[in-house]
Parts: structure tokens; C-alpha cells; sequence
């Protein structure tokens, strides 16, 4: 008859007679397993002509003999896992001899046993070990590090099993044993040249998968002759493989030099709940590992693609990299050109890094976020009493910039009052504090910005065309994001692998559907609304990737994907509407240059 063993729950055996048997922690199924790792509705067992088979309940997990399942057909002898509660299932009398349970469940789980009086473990180690395993559970909350944890559970057992010494040994890329944590009885970290273990026996641990238990090395017909065992003098030794699924991550290994017999055969079923627990600690430790590793692959990878503080890979960028490296070194006036939030700011700072100043000063000065009645002194000081409120000689910014580069942004808000001063101390390179009648001599690089054309704004006289030419000897032009291809992933990459790092989130990358949608979406705000929202989505994605609604990208704001027809139309009629533009309007004119017939622009004029 087919039978549920199951430990820690309930710890009882489960005849199962009905068609659909319902397992978890809720009191309405068949079989309650109470135990806060198991789901309400963790899994059901369909009886069919075939036997028996399980299923995970949708969002639940289970493990069949190791490996992750969303359904099966049981065997007999197959291990269940329910979260950390294990289950066996057998095909027997479960009142008969043949009760036993597997030996893969006898080896993973923890069930109270009668040891006896002799041994070297009371009676009372079982309750004990208990409340050593809760103990420790408590404490990973509380260890800094994956390192701690690990040196927490090894003295946790050593504690339990009064032994001298523990050892956890981790496999390497090569496949070798490496001791990871050596701790003495009282708690200390051992030199790993006085680690006292056996090589022979951690061998014999991970060749047969099986632990071991020696009552006296120094006796053992196997072991006896082994030069660690002799050198030692090594007595009583346990070592239990460490296994997740089908991998062996390592051992776990105790040593008593001081008597025989110190280790119990029913001990090894509470040391291999700690290895259990081991293993889930190495594993994390190796994905941490790993996730560092990646980061740093990543983090040269981005350093390879970047110029400076700003990183980009299209060719407008690096067209301007290239522009920015030959001119930086000069004293050359610079006009920086885009949107808002396309790294204006960034490149005026690498241009001053790259110049002959870069040990002078870099003094920045956003024209928009100053009143016009503060902005004269903001610029050039003033002297005590120039104004009311004016209680001390104080310098401007151009003062402050000496020997260095001022970074004038937003130029294009300037006022037309301030325009005249500026260009006088541009050209005289002297500027006089408000309230003064003396000059002071200067020596700076001038590097602005805008997101205006001070072209039309001369037309419409709001800016001078005389202080446009002095500013203007080299313009830099940003494109805007969605301009620059495949940038928009690199640096939302640059950018989540920076907060992850800064907030200690495990965030790798981007799932496919996150970086499709980067692609389309329009981004108004250009890169400074990307870092935004990669910054957020940082603090708030539940999941191991970013997703495209961790982002917050909503279809409002994708770009519309053409057909292959509808764009070339689209570029025709926009193209046609420029050159008619260059030839005022003359249509037959423009016919003759595109060479289309006349009706061709006609057509494309009425929007047929």
C-alpha cells in the first residue's frame, strides 16, 4: 500500500487511499504539514491506473529526490521535499518490515531516536540540536557576511558534538577541497597549516558521496596507515558530504583528538541537517562570488566603452569624444547644444579634466536657477554696501573660476542686461565687483550651455549675436537618447549595476522584454530620466532582473514601431517638405531636383 512518511510536520505516515490527496499547511488538507516553510496549498497526489503522481501547486516548489519538480510519478523510495520538510514515499506495509524509510530520507532528516547510554551523546542531544538549529537560523539574519555564517553553523556543531575541531571544506573550480573555515572548540579561527584533518578521509567523503564516522582513526584498517592520521594521531572523526541536488559542494568535517568512540551513528542524522544547511550557505557564497565577478566583467566593460564619466558607443558619441580629445587641450571657447538631461554638464566637466586646467578650479553656474537681481553679483561679487543686505566683500563666480574653467549652463536664460557685462569681461578678461570701479585680471576657460537656439533667439533679439560668437568658437551638439541606439541599454546597464552596487541589491541585468521596451520608449527626459527610473527600479524590483514594469514604461510613452512601407513614405513626405522649403515653395523646382514628376509632389502635398 502506497504511504507518506513525513518528518517535522506532523511526523506521522499517511495512508493514501483517496484519488486526490491535498498536501500543505492549510487545515483543510488531507495531509497538514504545519511548518512555516511549507505553502497553504503546497502540492496534491493524483491516483491513477498508472500509481501515483505529485504536483506543485501553482507558486509552490517541491523536490523529487533532489531535483526541482512541478509534477511526477512516484517511485518507491523517493524523497519529497516540501519546502524543509522531507517526505517519503512507499510502496508497503507501513506496519510490516518492509516500513523502513529510505535511506536518502534517513540520512536528511531529524527524527527523535533512543540513543544509548553509552554513547557519547545523551539522550538529550536530539532536543538539543533542535534548539541549536534555531539558534543559528536566528543568527544569519545577524551576520554581516556569507563568511560569518558559515564560521556561526561550524561552531555551532562543534559545539553540539563536543568536538575539538570543525572544519568546512568547499570544492573548487578544479574540483579539490578547500578548507573555507577551520574553528577551534572555543571559537577561534585555526592557521590553515594547523588544520588536524585527514585528506584521506575527506577524499573518501567526496569519491562515495556517503559520510563517515571513525571511532579511532589511529585503528582504522582504511585509514590507519594514512600520513595525516599518523601525524595527527587522530582519533574520533564524522565528515558528511555536502550536496545540493546532484552537486557536492564540499564536507563538512569534526575531530576529537582526545578519545575514541566521541561521534555517534545517530549523531550523523543532526549533522546532516547542518550540512544541509551548509550547502544552501556555499551555494549563496558561490553566487555571490560569481555576481561579483560579473559585475566586475561588466564594470571594464563599461569602463572600455566610456570617455570619462560618460559612456556611449553610437556613432554620434563617439564622434564627439573624438571632437571634445582634440580640442580640450586648448583655452578655446565651447558651446554645448541639447535637450535638457542629455549630459551637457558631464561633458563641460570632462573637457575641463582633459584641458591644461585640470588642476585649477571647476565652477558651475546654472543661469535658470538664479533670480535676475542676484545674478550681476552671482557672477562678479560685490564689495560691502554695494546693496542692501551686502554686509562683506564677496567674490563671483568668474573670481572663484580663476586659473580654472567657468561652466556658464542654461546661457540662454541670461538677461539681455547682463549679456553686454558679460561679453565686456570676456573680451577684457577683467571683472568688476558690483559696487567697485576697480577691475580685477582673470584667467579663465568659458564652457556654456543650452537647450535654446540662440540663433532664432538673435532674430528675435533675446540674445546677442556679438557675446553668441564669443561663446560659440566650438559647439558640441548632444544628440537626444532616443538617437543613440543600442546606448540607451549600455547605459542603463552602467546605471543598474551603480545602484545595485550603492544600495546592496543582487540585480544582474535586464530581462529581454525590459531592454525591448527601453528601446521604444521615447524618453523626454533623455539620460537623466533613464538614470532615474534605473534608480527606482533599483530600490523597488522584486525579482533577481529588472523588468520592463519595474521601469514604469507605459505605452504612452513608446515610440510606434512602422512598417517598412509606412516609413519610407513618411521620410519621403518629410524629406519632399524640406528641400520644397529650400526652394521657396517652387514645386516644379523641387521636381526637378528630387527628379519625380510634378503630380509627385502634389500627391505627397495633399497627403494621398
Amino acid at each position: 500500500m502506497a504511504t507518506l512518511i513525513v518528518k517535522l510536520g506532523d511526523g506521522r505516515n499517511h495512508l493514501l487511499t483517496k484519488s486526490v490527496t491535498s498536501i500543505g499547511r492549510a487545515p483543510q488538507n488531507d495531509i497538514r504539514i504545519a511548518h512555516d516553510t511549507v505553502q497553504e496549498r503546497h502540492a496534491h497526489v493524483l491516483k491513477d491506473r498508472s500509481g501515483f503522481r505529485i504536483f506543485a501547486s501553482d507558486g509552490a516548489t517541491i523536490l523529487v529526490n533532489g531535483k526541482k519538480r512541478t509534477e511526477w510519478s512516484l517511485s518507491d523510495g523517493d524523497t519529497i521535499e516540501l519546502g524543509a520538510v522531507v517526505v517519503g514515499y512507499r510502496v508497503a506495509d507501513p506496519m510490516g518490515d518492509d516500513a523502513t524509510e529510505p535511506s536518502a530520507l534517513r540520512r536528511q532528516t531529524v527524527a527523535p531516536v533512543a540513543i544509548p547510554r553509552e554513547s557519547s551523546i545523551t539522550e538529550s542531544v536530539p532536543l538539543e540540536a533542535f534548539k541549536k538549529l534555531y539558534r543559528f537560523s536566528a543568527k544569519i539574519s545577524q551576520s554581516p557576511t556569507v563568511q560569518a555564517m558559515k564560521q556561526n553553523l561550524v561552531d555551532a556543531v562543534i559545539e553540539l558534538a563536543r568536538a575539538d575541531t570543525g572544519f568546512l571544506l568547499v570544492m573548487s573550480e578544479e574540483g579539490v577541497a578547500e578548507i573555507d573555515v577551520a574553528r577551534s572548540h572555543d571559537g577561534v579561527d585555526l592557521p590553515r597549516e594547523d588544520a588536524k584533518l585527514s585528506d584521506s578521509i575527506v577524499l573518501a567523503v567526496i569519491a562515495q558521496r556517503k559520510p563517515l564516522i571513525l571511532s579511532d582513526a589511529m585503528e582504522d584498517s582504511m585509514f590507519a596507515d594514512s600520513r595525516s592520521v599518523v601525524n595527527y594521531r587522530l582519533r574520533s572523526v564524522i565528515a558528511v558530504p555536502i550536496v545540493l541536488g546532484d552537486e557536492i559542494l564540499g564536507v563538512l568535517y569534526l575531530g576529537c583528538d582526545k578519545k575514541t568512540s566521541a561521534f555517534s551513528s545517530e549523531f550523523l542524522d543532526i549533522l546532516m541537517v547542518f550540512a544541509a544547511q551548509a550547502g544552501l550557505l556555499v551555494k549563496n557564497a558561490m553566487l555571490v562570488d560569481r555576481l561579483r565577478e560579473d559585475n566586475q566583467a561588466l564594470k571594464q566593460e563599461l569602463d572600455s566603452r566610456a570617455f570619462g564619466e560618460i559612456v556611449g558607443e553610437s556613432s554620434s558619441m563617439q564622434g564627439i569624444f573624438k571632437a571634445v580629445s582634440r580640442f580640450a587641450p586648448t583655452d578655446i571657447s565651447v558651446l554645448i547644444t541639447g535637450e535638457t538631461g542629455t549630459g551637457k554638464e558631464l561633458i563641460a566637466r570632462e573637457i575641463h579634466r582633459r584641458s591644461t586646467r585640470a588642476e585649477g578650479p571647476f565652477i558651475a553656474l546654472n543661469m535658470s536657477a538664479i533670480p535676475e537681481n542676484l545674478l550681476e553679483a552671482e557672477l562678479f561679487g560685490h564689495v560691502r554696501g554695494a546693496f542692501t543686505g551686502a554686509i562683506s566683500d564677496r567674490r563671483g563666480k568668474f573670481a572663484e573660476a580663476d586659473g580654472g574653467t567657468l561652466f556658464l549652463d542654461e546661457i540662454g536664460d541670461m538677461p539681455l542686461s547682463l549679456q553686454a557685462k558679460l561679453l565686456r569681461v570676456i573680451q577684457e578678461r577683467t571683472v568688476v565687483q558690483v559696487g567697485s570701479n576697480s577691475g580685477t585680471p582673470i584667467d579663465i576657460r568659458i564652457v556654456s550651455a543650452t537647450h535654446q537656439n540662440l540663433e532664432q533667439m538673435q532674430e528675435e533679439a533675446r540674445f546677442r549675436a556679438d557675446l553668441f560668437f564669443r561663446l560659440n568658437e566650438v559647439e558640441v551638439s548632444l544628440p537626444p537618447l532616443s538617437e543613440r541606439g543600442e546606448d540607451i541599454v549600455l547605459l542603463g546597464t552602467y546605471f543598474l549595476s551603480k545602484y545595485a552596487e550603492q544600495m546592496n541589491r543582487r540585480l544582474r541585468r535586464f530581462t529581454p522584454r525590459a531592454t525591448a521596451a527601453m528601446k521604444r520608449y521615447r524618453w523626454r527626459g533623455n539620460v537623466r530620466e533613464l538614470e532615474a527610473k534605473v534608480k527606482k527600479a533599483v530600490v523597488m524590483a522584486e525579482g533577481p532582473d529588472i523588468d520592463a514594469s519595474d521601469l514604469e514604461l507605459d505605452e504612452g510613452g513608446m515610440t510606434n514601431i512602422l512598417s517598412l512601407r509606412d516609413a519610407k513614405e513618411a521620410y519621403a513626405n518629410r524629406y519632399i517638405r524640406e528641400v520644397l522649403e529650400l526652394n521657396d515653395n517652387n514645386r516644379s523646382k523641387t521636381a526637378r531636383d528630387l527628379g519625380v514628376d510634378p503630380r509627385t509632389i502634389y500627391k505627397y502635398l495633399e497627403g494621398k
